[in-house]
Formats: C-alpha cells, structure tokens, sequence
C-alpha cells in the first residue's frame, strides 16, 4: 500500500470528478486501453492515474500490481504533501492494513480453494 498521503485539495477534487465520469457509464472499463484514453475506457490504473493529465498520460506499459501502483503514485507526486509522512490511522479507519492489502500466501490461497 501506497500512503496515505496528506494530498492537495486540488487532486482531491479531481478524483471526486473522476468518480462521477467513471461511475456516468460514459467510460467502460478496457484492460488494454492505449487507443481509447483519455476519452471512452480505461483500465484501473489509468483511472487513477488520469487524475493529472496535465503533464501528459502515464504510459504504464504492462505494468500492473505494486510496480504499476508506483508508477501512479510517482505520476502524481505534485501533488502529495509531504511525502515521508503516512497517515495510518486513514488506512485503520478504512479497515486496511498490512493483512488486507497484501497479496495472500501460498498457505492462504490453499486454505481459500479448498472451501
């Protein structure tokens, strides 16, 4: 997990915007997207990371899980106050921590498919 970060209003109320555009139905969901953003689909990297177009797209390659996650928070540094401070008391109240976000074990993927 990535942050959390303290962000500017700004980018906050691009997200919530973004939100809205993603949830309107005007934007459908693309794993491979290239042809298609910013405009009718993306996939859930660039959705995020088209919070900040104005420096241009971020080109995640095949980029995905924590290297695609770095990347997108890379792009949209600007915009992070103070970036050596995390805030883990936002990621508590969310219900997240270290066993929510992180990827199960091989233990724990077994346990899961025998249900």
């Amino acid at each position: 997990m990535w942050g959390p970060y303290q962000i500017d209003k700004q980018l906050y109320e691009r997200a919530v915007a973004q939100e809205a555009r993603l949830n309107s139905g005007l934007v459908l969901y693309k794993a491979i997207d290239r042809r298609f953003r910013p405009g009718t689909a993306s996939n859930c990297i660039h959705a995020v990371a088209d919070l900040d177009t104005d420096n241009g797209l971020l080109h995640s390659g095949q980029g995905r899980g924590d290297a695609a996650s770095r990347q997108v928070a890379q792009h949209l540094d600007r915009w992070i106050i103070n970036p050596e401070q995390t805030h883990a008391w936002v990621a508590s109240r969310l219900g997240l921590n270290e066993d929510s976000v992180s990827p199960p074990t091989l233990e724990q993927r077994s346990i899961v498919a025998s249900r």
